[in-house]
């Protein structure tokens, strides 16, 4: 590969790396309570992306489809009463195989670094990375500090 080619694909998986998550939705996401975000959950989604919910016990779950990139993303918040903000948020990001390089333990730590960065010293993650058929899934598991 030329050191021209190797950057444009360091280029790319940064700018991909750089979407996995979102201080705006992990902020939004812990600033309300669980009714409060049974509400709003249908307006976390993308424009023009497919929405599907779930109530679960802990919180209602929002999974959103891009159907032109095959990406998807899921929120899940996990309450343990009415009244206060969720204890944990796992955010879901869930990329077609080939839209990245091939996950090392190199790159797991730069987007887990990345991701951090990003979301700021006031919550805590951990990255949990796998993938299944033709998915890479990864899942922001965030506490607030």
């Amino acid at each position: 590969m030329s050191v021209h080619k190797e950057k444009a694909s360091v280029r790319y998986k940064a700018s991909v790396v750089e979407k996995l998550l979102e201080k705006a939705e992990v902020d939004r996401a812990f600033s309300y309570n669980k009714a409060q975000w049974t509400e709003a959950a249908s307006l976390m989604a993308p424009p023009g992306w497919t929405l599907q919910t779930y109530d679960r016990e802990t919180g209602l779950q929002i999974i959103a489809f891009n159907s032109s990139t095959g990406c998807a993303i899921s929120i899940q918040p996990f309450f343990t009463n009415e009244k206060w903000p969720p204890d944990l948020v796992i955010v879901g990001t869930y990329l077609p195989i080939g839209m990245m390089s091939p996950i090392t333990a190199e790159l797991k730590a730069h987007i887990k670094a990345q991701a951090q960065d990003e979301i700021g010293p006031a919550y805590s993650l951990i990255l949990n990375h796998r993938t299944a058929e033709d998915m890479e899934m990864f899942e922001f598991q965030i506490t607030e500090l």
